[in-house]
Order: C-alpha cells, then sequence, then structure tokens
C-alpha cells in the first residue's frame, strides 16, 4: 500500500510538473495565482521576469506588490474587477502596468475565482497577456488618422486666404495651443535676416537661437531640449530653397522624430499657402507697377512729342497763310534746334525701353575694346552743358589723365550719362562732382550731387526695374535708368553701389575689371529682371 501511495503521489507530481512546465513556457504571457482578499502573489510563472523585470522571489508573498505595479489611473479599474471575481463572475479588460526599469506596457488580464482544496481562503487566478505592441500600433494608427485629419484641415484653411501676414497668424493658430505652447513665423528678407511676421502672445523670440543657426545652417528639422522645455524649428521651403521656417516651443511635450515628420508635412502645407500669399502679392504689385509704368511712360512719350507738333503746327500755319518767307533764318534755326532736342528726347526713352527689352531677353550684347574713361566723361559733361545750365548746376571733374581698360565704350557712355541725369534731375541748383581713376586691376567712377539724397532702406530698390528714388510726381522719367545701369556693369564684371542719406546727397560708385578676358560676349551672366506677371526675389 505505501508503495502504491508513493507511486500516485509521484505521478501527481510528475503531472503538476508537467503543468508548470507548460505554463512557463507560454511567452509574452503571465500566468499568476493571488489570494483573494489582499492579491498576494502566491504563484507567477517564470516567464514573468522576462516582462516585468522582477525576479519571482520579489514578487511572491509580497503583501502590496500586485497594486503597487498597476498604472496608476488603472488602479480603480483593477480593484473593481478583482470585487468582480470576488463575487464569482469571470473578468477580461485592458490595464497598464510598470515594469522594474520604470516602462509602461499593457496586459489584457482574465480573472477568475477558484477555490482552494487545502483550506487556505479562495485564489483568483489570472492570465495577463502583453498586448503593448497591439496598443502601440492601434495608438499610432489613431495618432496618424488624427493627424491626417488635422492636416486636411490646416490645408483648407490655410487656402483660404492670399494674404501673407492672415496666413502666417492661421498657421499659429492651428498649433498653438494644440500642438505648442507658444510659436512663431520667421520669414527669410533679401539680405538674409529673419523676421518674426506671426507669433502668439508668450512666444519669447530669445529661446528661438536653440535651434535657428543650426536650421539655418543645415537646412533641416532641428529639435532642443533645455530647461525642461522643448524647441523645434521648421524650415519652409519651396522649390529647395529656404524663406522661412515655424518655430514651436512645448512647456509639458517633448517633441520626437514623429513629430519633426508631422510638423515637416504642416510646413510643406504652410509654405505652399505663404508662396502662393507672397506670389498673389507680388503680381498685384506688378499689375500695379505696370498700371503705373504705362500713365508714366505714355506721360513720359507725350512729353517731347507736344512741342514738336506745336513747333509743326506753326510752320504749317506760316505756310498756309503764307508767311513762311517772314521767318527769319536765325527763327527757323532755333524751332528747329528744338524739335531736334525733343526728337533726341523721344529718342532717348525708346532706346531706354529697347535696352530694357535686350536685358530680359539677354541679348545686350558687349563691343570690347581698349577705352579711355577720360575724353568719354568730358565729352558727355560737354553734351549736357545746356542742360547743366538750366538746372543751375556747376560740374567739377576730378580725373586721372587716362583711365583706360578693355570695356564697350558706348554702354559705359550709357552709363556716365544716365548716371549725370539723375545728379541733375534730383541735385538741381547744387554742385556735382565726377570722378574717375585707376586702381590696380580695376577703374573707379563716381557721380556726387548734393540733392535730395536717398532713404538707406531705398539703396537697393532704386535699382529695380521702374524704380525711383522719390515718386513720380516729384520728378520725371521711367524709372528705367539705374536698372539699365547696374545690368551693364553687371555684364562688366562689375559693380555699382549707392552712398546716400536724405538731405545730404548722392554718391553713385561703379567699379570696372580693366581686363575683361573671361567675360562673355554677352549678358548671359546676368539674372534678367522678371517681367510684371513674375516674381522678383
Amino acid at each position: 500500500l505505501a508503495d502504491v501511495h508513493l507511486r500516485s503521489i509521484k505521478r501527481e507530481h510528475a503531472l503538476q510538473q508537467k503543468y508548470i512546465d507548460l505554463v512557463n513556457s507560454i511567452d509574452h504571457c503571465i500566468i499568476w495565482a493571488a489570494d483573494a482578499e489582499s492579491l498576494t502573489f502566491i504563484f507567477m510563472n517564470s516567464k514573468s521576469e522576462e516582462l516585468t523585470g522582477f525576479k519571482l522571489s520579489e514578487v511572491i508573498g509580497i503583501p502590496g506588490f500586485c497594486m503597487s505595479r498597476i498604472h496608476p489611473d488603472d488602479r480603480a479599474l483593477f480593484s473593481g474587477a478583482a470585487e468582480n471575481v470576488r463575487q464569482g463572475q469571470e473578468v477580461s479588460f485592458e490595464h497598464r502596468c510598470i515594469t522594474k526599469s520604470g516602462k509602461i506596457i499593457w496586459l489584457k488580464t482574465n480573472m477568475r475565482l477558484s477555490n482552494s482544496d487545502g483550506g487556505l481562503g479562495d485564489e483568483i487566478h489570472g492570465m495577463s497577456v502583453d498586448i503593448t505592441s497591439i496598443k502601440s500600433a492601434e495608438q499610432s494608427l489613431k495618432l496618424s488618422e488624427e493627424n491626417q485629419r488635422f492636416l486636411a484641415g490646416a490645408g483648407a484653411l490655410l487656402a483660404q486666404s492670399l494674404d501673407y501676414s492672415t496666413t502666417s497668424k492661421q498657421i499659429i493658430e492651428l498649433v498653438v495651443p494644440q500642438c505648442a505652447d507658444a510659436a512663431a513665423v520667421f520669414k527669410l528678407n533679401d539680405v538674409g535676416d529673419f523676421l518674426n511676421v506671426a507669433s502668439s502672445a508668450d512666444y519669447n523670440s530669445k529661446e528661438n537661437h536653440y535651434c535657428e543657426e543650426d536650421l539655418v545652417k543645415n537646412r533641416t528639422s532641428q529639435v532642443h531640449n533645455k530647461g525642461g522645455r522643448s524647441f523645434l524649428c521648421v524650415p519652409l521651403t519651396s522649390r529647395s530653397s529656404l524663406h522661412g521656417f515655424i518655430s514651436l516651443v512645448s512647456n509639458t511635450h517633448k517633441y520626437q522624430r514623429a513629430d519633426i515628420l508631422f510638423f515637416e508635412d504642416l510646413a510643406m502645407r504652410a509654405s505652399l499657402a505663404l508662396e502662393n500669399a507672397s506670389l498673389y502679392q507680388q503680381a498685384k504689385d506688378a499689375i500695379h507697377a505696370k498700371d503705373e509704368f504705362l500713365s508714366i511712360a505714355s506721360h513720359e512719350l507725350r512729353t517731347p512729342l507736344t512741342p514738336l507738333k506745336i513747333q509743326f503746327q506753326t510752320m504749317t500755319k506760316l505756310i498756309n497763310d503764307g508767311k513762311f518767307s517772314t521767318v527769319t533764318p536765325e527763327r527757323l534755326a532755333k524751332m528747329l534746334v528744338r524739335s531736334d532736342r525733343q526728337l533726341d528726347r523721344l529718342n532717348d526713352l525708346i532706346e531706354d525701353l529697347l535696352n530694357v527689352s535686350r536685358i530680359n531677353l539677354k541679348r545686350m550684347n558687349l563691343n570690347l575694346k581698349k577705352t579711355d574713361l577720360v575724353p568719354m566723361i568730358k565729352d558727355v559733361t560737354e553734351q549736357f552743358k545746356d542742360q547743366l545750365s538750366e538746372a543751375g548746376c556747376s560740374v567739377t571733374l576730378d580725373l586721372e589723365p587716362h583711365v583706360t581698360g578693355e570695356w564697350d565704350g558706348f554702354k559705359i557712355e550709357q552709363v556716365v550719362i544716365n548716371l549725370l541725369t539723375n545728379a541733375i534731375k534730383y541735385g538741381r541748383g547744387k554742385p556735382i562732382l565726377i570722378h574717375a581713376s585707376s586702381q590696380d586691376d580695376k577703374a573707379l567712377f563716381y557721380v556726387k550731387d548734393e540733392g535730395i539724397g536717398i532713404d538707406r532702406k531705398d539703396h537697393d530698390r532704386i535699382f529695380g526695374l521702374f524704380e525711383r528714388a522719390v515718386t513720380p510726381q516729384h520728378c520725371g522719367g521711367l524709372g528705367l535708368g539705374l536698372y539699365i545701369v547696374k545690368n551693364i556693369v553687371q555684364g562688366h564684371k562689375g559693380r555699382i553701389y549707392v552712398e546716400s542719406q536724405p538731405e545730404k546727397g548722392s554718391k553713385f560708385v561703379f567699379e570696372l575689371p580693366k581686363n575683361l578676358e573671361n567675360v562673355k560676349n554677352e549678358l548671359s551672366n546676368v539674372e534678367p529682371e522678371r517681367n510684371f506677371y513674375e516674381t522678383r526675389a
């Protein structure tokens, strides 16, 4: 009998060990048993060590351990489920658990009540399956759907306005407070500086330096975390060109790679909206400039035609009345001189328009040959003797004996004429100084007047197409002279600039290299000015 009983005990032990081995072989799952009242673990499979990081000796028999590792937000849920099990129900629910390393994992737990045969009290038997990867995938899918809905709504909202300022403010309203605690939109201006064009009320622009320098250098999104805050800068680009960036600051959320991808998508849509707004504004400005130019051009072209027509009408009337013989040779000569002067003026205006057309079509050829600036300047000054006298301007020539180089003499003469004309126009009644000298491998030339001067912010603008230092009502002209001058000088590999202040006169300076062997015989290296309906940087 003893032998039979011993064999029975061995079979029962072997069967128990078989089930224990089976339970311990299950991956991604915690099989456990706990006291029904205290929830103190009395059994747990060995695979739990891999999931939780705790050894069995740190878990089994430790009062309060179970609830201490349940996520604080899920403890009420777990306690309620345990109470339902005590009432005889079998429950299944999802909850979070905190591992030994502090990592949070998701578990799907099934629990049921089991009566103990040994009179030691009821037990709760449970199986908790690791569903962290499933939850992560669900959350990623949910986040992706939310992001797509957000981006679709953002694209629709940003497309509503064609005003740059309004669109920039809409970007801020989109991301604050949904995606950031503070944000700003910066625009890259023509001189390479970033201007804050829109920002939330509590954005501190000084904080932006954590990202801005790296972004400008690398043209990629940048993330920095400092002092409990997270900073994110995302570039605004179009046609691979950086034209601004969005800066975000969060006090609670630490920006990650996934955030960068999301905000880059938003920035792409914002860039498109901002570019459309900018192009729309430029188109409006171009149309306005075109209308203004046509108005001014018609006036300027009519100006020499009116006195010319009067001269011809006078002659025609004298002939028709049979009184042409009464016209003295001196009077006839004066009439012809005045007519010739108006024809020259008309010819100059037409030539300016043709030059602009050649520049835009890259057809301004250079006829390079050895040229001396000094006799050219003297000749131009002599040609303008009457205009200088009429304007009350005296001229001082500060010229070296010879300033020579390989240039297109006819076109450089145009530069001198245009700069002298400007000095007469804007410096009436004031002296003019013309300087020309050689400096190593280049020639230096400038025209200095003591006229109305030009504000610093307009120094670059006045070299643009149809631009003027003052309004057309103040001084006439098509606004083409300095534009033509700039392109001629740049075509000679030279540079031109202005030094000026309001009411302190202007000094227009251009430098030309003396040897132009490497200059192509066409201004193909000069970027043409865009037409009315195109954009200008």
